[in-house]
């Protein structure tokens, strides 16, 4: 007796068939038919995956070890400057700024005062391009402070200012060989769509849809700090460094001439020098700061 997967068995169209060319087309239409609700399932579980991690992503930025108040004590004096401490930097233990002082030269009224800033690590250059300056390094080089950079700063309406910025070890506030620039906030790469708006759609969509489009991702790419999990919402965007803090000092106040460059360099760079020699003397000398900065007692 010849079994039913070996006899010919006619198709729908009357041909007959082998039995076994039948079943496979048989399991083939089986197949296919639970192909679509598999890949079903699994797009309802990665989408759901996806709004998890995406909630996840949006959540407030954990506050850092180091704030504002653990600076109170610090007053730095000198017989050739005077120190004004510049409010605004929030009591808030999510917020970058930890001090700013604006230094003004004794009986030198027509100079320019210098602003002396503590910052948890953040990427200076970027930050600045995101506020429409033009920045170009101009200086590279180490002294006792540690790595010591030397920016030009040109604003949107043409003012001239040099900043000088240094990476500092937030564990006992020691001087590094760290760029400014490998901090992750804020990272950009598209400096033409810093303006760009996202809220929402508007009439230049319909009228540039495909340059609207390139702006939009290159503006998701710059808030995502170019970095691809971020883009994609899987993770939070990096905030400021807990292990680094940036420290800066900039002429402010004033437009230089591009005649005065060189000198205003050499007076942001004794102010930034004499500030860090301060903060040093203040954290050996004071009983809290050597609590927080002295290796081995950071908790």
């Amino acid at each position: 007796m010849v079994s039913m997967s070996r006899q010919n068995i006619p198709d729908d169209t009357g041909n007959r068939i082998p039995g076994e060319v039948r079943q496979r087309e048989s399991c083939a239409v089986s197949g296919r038919r639970n192909l679509l609700p598999a890949l079903l399932i699994a797009c309802v579980i990665l989408v759901s995956v996806w709004e998890v991690m995406a909630h996840r992503s949006r959540g407030a930025f954990h506050a850092a070890s180091i704030s504002s108040a653990d600076f109170e004590s610090f007053a730095p004096a000198s017989a050739k400057w005077t120190m004004e401490r510049r409010y605004g930097v929030a009591d808030d233990p999510s917020a970058p700024n930890l001090y700013a002082f604006v230094a003004r030269e004794n009986g030198s009224g027509g100079s320019f005062p210098v602003l002396v800033r503590l910052v948890h690590g953040y990427n200076m250059p970027d930050c600045m391009r995101l506020k429409k300056y033009s920045v170009e390094k101009i200086g590279d080089t180490t002294n006792s402070v540690g790595r010591v950079q030397v920016w030009r700063l040109i604003s949107a309406a043409g003012d001239r200012s040099v900043w000088i910025t240094t990476m500092l070890r937030a564990s006992d506030l020691s001087g590094t060989g760290v760029e400014v620039s490998e901090m992750k906030f804020p990272r950009i790469t598209f400096i033409d769509v810093t303006d760009w708006d996202t809220s929402g759609l508007s009439l230049s969509w319909i009228r540039h849809p495909v340059k609207s489009v390139r702006s939009y991702l290159k503006a998701r790419w710059n808030d995502s700090r170019c970095d691809l999990a971020v883009f994609l919402r899987l993770k939070q965007p990096p905030w400021v460094s807990n292990e680094y803090f940036t420290f800066l000092a900039a002429s402010c106040d004033v437009n230089l001439p591009e005649e005065e460059e060189l000198r205003a360099v050499d007076r942001v760079t004794s102010v930034h020098s004499w500030m860090y020699g301060e903060l040093i003397g203040w954290r050996d000398g004071n009983a809290r700061a050597m609590d927080l900065f002295t290796p081995g007692n950071r908790k």
